[in-house]
């Protein structure tokens, strides 16, 4: 079986956003198409209610021909119903790291044909993962899982879903009898090889079942993690100690307002991310970094109302709206009913959210609002924000 995904909308998009989030929904015989005026995208009727956000990207996908969509509508001549092979267990390894449209798409391949198990193993070794790029910015296994997982609930098929650790080049395929295996073109070798080993132990060759890469015309933009963790890289300007610096502090942030940061790796991973956005020039981890290390500096180094008030008052940026500030005290606050915070009072989440709420007039500095005390406080804080000028 050989799927192809090709769509010139996303081609642009993923060659200016590396980060884009897009859920991949599948064509399935005999169902309609209907026309999302928001998207500007066509999505499978079926399977439109298991988006969960309403504004997401969604790219769908066909066999033989080649869909084409541009920004006036769709071409429904390129698409044909197909009802694929069905197999009672796929199975498939690989790292996930920064879950993107080639994860989703070869995940949605294989929702489309396992019938009774689906199979993902992660890879969780350092065998493995000792080679990758950018190895800082590579996502904990624990977070990989959960937007495999994440993912798969959209498709509705977590009844069948197992997700393993992958400690070796082979994992269980050598062991245990499946009947297909899942690869992409570039993978594809590997599967071969894991047949090969399979017939000189005297087992059945598994069907590989294959899913052709996402590649732009340009191959250099081809959708990978491995350029996901280098356009991070990039916002730290490929300086490794300022890339670890800002890993450490936002962990240490964590750990002092008394938010376990392994039980709370989504939101501890969707704040770092804030601060990549394509669109962000100045207010990106550059900035948060020159705040904390000018803030170390200073005796209030270690002043948590401070440092949680970096990490937020610009973590909602959209430059063409006026409210990022109170967008970012929304997220705040957001954040903080899901983590609980332990060592940050009411008090003290509400003077951060004051301080937040001021960098949008940093030089009215009448601060009634809250008491004098605090007063130095927030004046430091300002300032810090303001140091680019010198």
């Amino acid at each position: 079986i050989y799927y192809m995904i090709y769509n010139e909308v996303g081609r642009v998009i993923v060659k200016l956003n590396p980060i884009l989030d897009v859920s991949v929904i599948i064509r399935h015989e005999s169902t309609s198409f209907s026309f999302l005026d928001k998207n500007n995208y066509w999505v499978d009727e079926q399977l439109k209610g298991l988006v969960t956000a309403p504004n997401s990207n969604i790219i769908t996908f066909s066999t033989e021909n080649q869909p084409y969509c541009d920004l006036h509508g769709f071409n429904q001549d390129y698409y044909r119903s197909i009802k694929p092979k069905m197999y009672e267990v796929c199975v498939f390894g690989g790292t996930f790291d920064n879950l993107h449209l080639g994860h989703k798409f070869i995940l949605s391949v294989m929702a489309l044909v396992a019938s009774r198990q689906l199979q993902v193993w992660i890879s969780d070794s350092d065998a493995l993962l000792a080679n990758k790029k950018n190895k800082l910015f590579l996502e904990s296994y624990k977070i990989r899982e959960y937007r495999v997982r994440s993912f798969l609930e959209k498709l509705g098929v977590l009844s069948i879903l197992e997700t393993h650790p992958l400690l070796d080049a082979y994992g269980p395929t050598l062991t245990h009898d499946y009947d297909s295996l899942v690869v992409s073109t570039e993978t594809l070798k590997g599967g071969y090889k894991v047949n090969e080993e399979r017939e000189k132990l005297g087992k059945k060759p598994m069907n590989l079942l294959i899913v052709d890469v996402i590649t732009p015309a340009n191959e250099a933009d081809k959708m990978s993690s491995t350029v996901i963790r280098g356009y991070f890289f990039s916002k730290t300007k490929d300086n490794e100690d300022i890339a670890n610096f800002l890993h450490l502090e936002l962990n240490e942030l964590f750990i002092s307002m008394g938010v376990d940061p392994l039980e709370h790796f989504v939101l501890m991973q969707d704040l770092k991310l804030k601060f990549c956005e394509v669109w962000r020039s100045y207010h990106g981890l550059l900035h948060i970094y020159s705040l904390l290390s000018k803030l170390k500096e200073t005796e209030d180094k270690n002043n948590l109302r401070i440092k949680v008030a970096i990490w937020f008052h610009d973590v909602i940026y959209l430059p063409w709206r006026p409210d990022n500030e109170e967008k970012s005290i929304e997220y705040f606050e957001e954040f903080c009913k899901k983590s609980s915070p332990k060592t940050l009072s009411e008090e003290d989440q509400r003077l951060v959210k004051f301080y937040i709420q001021r960098t949008k007039v940093h030089f009215n500095r009448d601060f009634n609002e809250i008491p004098s005390q605090y007063w130095n406080e927030i004046n430091l804080f300002l300032d810090l924000d303001l140091s680019i000028l010198g």
